[in-house]
């Protein structure tokens, strides 16, 4: 066999190994604005929930800070009673 008819043989059988792969490249790519929608959907979700969290911490420090305040002046009166200062 001469080398050019040996290089297009075997041009035609890398062909024959990349066109699928090609092919199914494509498919992956044509869902690609799919995929950043749906990220797009998931921040916005994660955002809300993060809100919500943020929100749900302002509620409850409040009651934490008077839990605390309640706190310190009991060991305030339990060293008074024992005579510490």
């Amino acid at each position: 066999m001469k080398t050019g008819k040996y290089a297009q043989v075997c041009t035609a059988l890398q062909l024959n190994k990349a066109i699928p792969l090609l092919l199914a490249m494509k498919t992956n790519t044509d869902a690609i604005p799919q995929i950043r929608e749906d990220i797009k959907a998931m921040r916005k979700t994660g955002d809300e929930t993060l809100g919500e969290i943020k929100g749900m911490r302002e509620d409850v420090q409040p009651g934490y800070e008077s839990n605390f305040r309640q706190i310190k002046a009991d060991v305030r009166a339990i060293k008074e009673r024992l005579g510490m200062q």
